[in-house]
């Protein structure tokens, strides 16, 4: 006989599966910031620090989808150069800025940081 809370526990995992499942199997979506206060190394999330994706490369698929956005959440872009200037200012940029490097669309991802709490951010480039 099981108890009470192995069943919950039971209901709780298959629950949590079926989650993962109709998302793709990860549980998390693309564009997604996480936290952590360790490093994160896994294949599909890279750390939030204003690096340049390539539309061509590893990320093109993330590239796409994020700068196909422009038009419809501008609010979550700027040009290079407010980027650089909120970047100078601040030392983080919550937005997205694209470009085109001699015609392959790049994407500089949000460059956060938490100088209070210590914590690292990342974003989730695929699933």
């Amino acid at each position: 006989m099981t108890s009470l809370s192995d069943n919950l526990k039971q209901v709780i995992c298959r629950i949590a599966a079926e989650i993962r499942t109709s998302q793709g199997g990860t549980g998390l979506i693309a564009g997604q910031i996480i936290t952590s206060v360790i490093p994160i190394e896994k294949t599909g999330i890279i750390r939030c620090d204003g690096r340049t994706l390539r539309g061509n490369g590893e990320h093109a698929g993330f590239v796409a989808l994020v700068s196909a956005m422009q038009t419809s959440n501008p609010e979550l872009f700027l040009t290079a150069e407010q980027y650089q200037t909120r970047l100078d200012t601040f030392g983080e940029c919550e937005r997205f800025s694209v470009g085109d490097d001699n015609g392959v669309t790049t994407l500089r991802i949000p460059c956060l940081f938490d100088t209070w709490h210590k914590l690292l951010f990342y974003m989730v480039v695929s699933t």
